[in-house]
């Protein structure tokens, strides 16, 4: 058995474990019928708070509130409803959603992201926050939770968090930091990711939220957190947690996870200098084939210090054993915490598959030949000021396809970026013309760039 298969045989027991541990709990008892302690009935809100900006984007507040699970059980999915109402007591919006899991005694952040969207007609009075429910009550080390046995060490000690601080700007305020994994685990794997939330406290009050997923965090090895915020945001202190562990995947030594590795790193500012990319060649070192391949890149000034990050954009359908690929993105100049002169990439996968696995899901032979071919690819923006890539594809197979077509682009045989062009049809034994527009960069961005293109099937 491979080791991808065994991965899903391992997958799928545990899911047949949940599913047994689901069918013996009720809402809000714990499995096996046990009774539920009086107080595991209630989670405690520690804390809470937020700060409000008229016509700010995506919403006029930000806003954090602090959970705590007093109880000796895991809280799983609790349920929660923050309303906003002013000083006569009207409700100007509320916003709903669900905190992942809480252990025994542990306190999580709730915030940014999770209360996107409030929109007020006028500045609020108070936020109310209430816990509706907690679906599941579940022992720590039963199926279904993450502890000490998997991670190696308490979740509440999973990460910590470092150098946070709010970057303001003449167009955008961010807040960045730096996260690192104290467990010995690989913690990776788009789409699963490590979601982080801090609360913003400024003399000793909640006064925002701001919330990152982090896409790969090796063991002891920093990472970056930026996130925006709204205007004229300050804090003196700051208050994150990750979220439930359903978020991320905990990686083995049999993983070939780590196997993706980043080299070549290149750091380039745009000639407008409105942007900050970077771009690196990465490499499938494994034995398997790697599905669904993205990278991102940690921004560092000249003393080392994590300054931001970019923004992933395109996810590489497939990255056979052995193969390079150029992945570039980038991040605005305004959310970065002063000038980057190097960057860390790191890549993850969603899955790694044999050939015979690949065939069997997404109907692709990985050893044939590919049906597609890319002919005259060339920079050419026409009457656009943005950096665009254009040829022709030709499909050699009986089969219409839709394919995503992928250019790689270098400077002096070092890389600069990359362009792609989701989503274009084409007929069997049919070509098709493409443009493939990149908004990160202009023209001279690109003048005098090599550019080589690929045609995958998705």
């Amino acid at each position: 058995m491979t080791s991808s298969s065994k991965r899903h045989a391992t997958f799928a027991a545990s899911l047949a474990l949940a599913l047994i541990a689901a069918l013996t709990t009720t809402i809000g008892g714990v499995g096996a019928g046990a009774a539920v302690p009086a107080a595991a009935k209630k989670i405690q809100i520690v804390d809470q708070g937020f700060r409000y900006v008229e016509g700010a984007s995506p919403s006029d507040v930000s806003a954090a509130f602090i959970l705590r699970n007093p109880t000796k059980l895991v809280a799983v999915n609790i349920r929660w409803k923050a309303t906003f109402k002013d000083s006569a007591g009207k409700v100007l919006d509320s916003v709903e959603g669900e905190t992942s899991y809480l252990y025994p005694g542990e306190e999580g952040v709730v915030g940014g992201s999770d209360l996107t969207g409030v929109r007020l007609e006028h500045e609020p009075a108070q936020m109310n926050v209430k816990v509706r429910e907690v679906l599941e009550w579940l022992r720590p080390g039963d199926p279904g939770t993450f502890g000490p046995p998997d991670l190696g060490i308490d979740h509440d000690q999973l990460l910590s968090f470092a150098d946070f601080r709010v970057v303001q700007s003449q167009f955008a305020v961010t807040v960045v930091g730096s996260v690192t994994n104290e467990s010995d685990n690989l913690l990776a794997g788009y789409p699963f990711v490590v979601a982080v939330t801090c609360a913003l406290i400024s003399d000793g009050e909640i006064v925002g939220g701001v919330h990152d997923q982090l896409e790969y965090l090796a063991p002891s090895t920093p990472v970056a957190f930026l996130e925006p915020t709204l205007e004229g945001a300050s804090a003196d202190e700051f208050r994150c947690s990750p979220d439930g562990p359903d978020e991320y995947q905990i990686v083995g030594a049999d993983n070939p996870q780590d196997l993706l590795t980043v080299t070549d790193v290149q750091v380039n500012s745009t000639v407008n200098g409105t942007r900050v990319t970077a771009a690196g060649v990465v490499t499938n070192t494994s034995d398997q084939i790697a599905v669904g391949v993205n990278a991102k890149f940690d921004l560092l000034d000249a003393n080392g210090r994590i300054i931001g990050h970019t923004f992933d954009k395109y996810e590489i359908p497939y990255l056979l054993p052995g193969e390079q690929i150029i992945i570039g993105n980038g991040s605005l100049s305004q959310w970065i915490d002063g000038s980057p002169t190097s960057a860390n990439g790191y890549a993850a996968a969603s899955d790694f598959m044999t050939t015979a696995e690949l065939r069997e899901s997404a109907g692709v032979n990985a050893k044939a030949p590919s049906p597609l071919s890319v002919s005259d690819a060339r920079l050419d923006a026409g009457d656009s000021s943005t950096a665009t890539a254009v040829g022709t594809v030709t499909n050699t197979s009986a089969k219409a396809l839709r394919l995503f077509v992928y250019c790689e682009l270098r400077r002096g045989g070092r890389p600069l970026g990359s362009i792609g062009e989701p989503f274009v049809e084409i007929a069997a034994k049919g070509t098709v013309e493409f443009e493939a527009i990149e908004p990160e960069l202009s023209v001279q961005d690109v003048a005098g760039a090599e550019l080589r293109c690929t045609a995958f099937v998705s």
